[in-house]
């Protein structure tokens, strides 16, 4: 999960920044492909 904070801090992307504030906690593995697409 540091590595995920570490690559959206990178893009300034607030959007995601707040899926991941606001999101479920449970859902690391959405949130992760999500900025996966995001970097690809």
């Amino acid at each position: 999960m540091a590595e995920v904070m570490k690559r959206v801090q990178q893009s300034d992307s607030k959007e995601l920044l707040v899926v991941i504030k606001t999101g479920n906690h449970g859902s690391i593995d959405a949130v992760s492909r999500a900025v996966e697409q995001v970097f690809e």
